[in-house]
């Protein structure tokens, strides 16, 4: 009886692990590689913070999230929308991705911790995702 009780318990501990980094939007954080701009604007005498991001995937597709999400393609010098009617030049410096936005230079700086992949964040590039998959069928 205990060793069965082991077995089983390796057994819910193996399955754990193996799905401890995706969400339950089936999201895989393993997968993505996490770029955030943290900004703050100040409006009417109130300092508002912001997050931006631009997250790549290892099949060269990723994200940029604005205020909203556009995905994206990408390559060593560009990412690009879907459409690929706007391209985006970056740069890659260690930890520092700057992207050209729209004539101005923005800095993103990894987030290997993926700390920033909140559940908004995250529950966007679900929707995108599923969005995708329902336009390639």
């Amino acid at each position: 009886m205990k060793k069965l009780l082991s077995i089983l318990l390796v057994a819910m501990l193996s399955l754990t692990l193996v799905s401890c980094n995706k969400t339950n939007d089936g999201v895989n954080k393993d997968e993505l590689t996490v770029y955030v701009n943290k900004s703050q604007e100040e409006y009417d005498g109130t300092m508002y913070e912001f997050e931006t991001y631009v997250i790549l995937k290892d099949d060269n597709k990723g994200y940029m999230i604005m205020q909203d999400i556009v995905p994206v393609k990408w390559d060593d010098i560009t990412l690009y929308n879907y459409n690929n009617d706007i391209a985006y030049p970056y740069t890659l410096d260690g930890n520092v991705l700057t992207l050209e936005y729209f004539g101005e230079e923005v800095e993103y700086t990894l987030d290997e911790s993926k700390e920033s992949l909140n559940d908004g964040v995250i529950k966007m590039i679900a929707e995108c995702d599923e969005r995708e998959a329902l336009g390639n069928e």
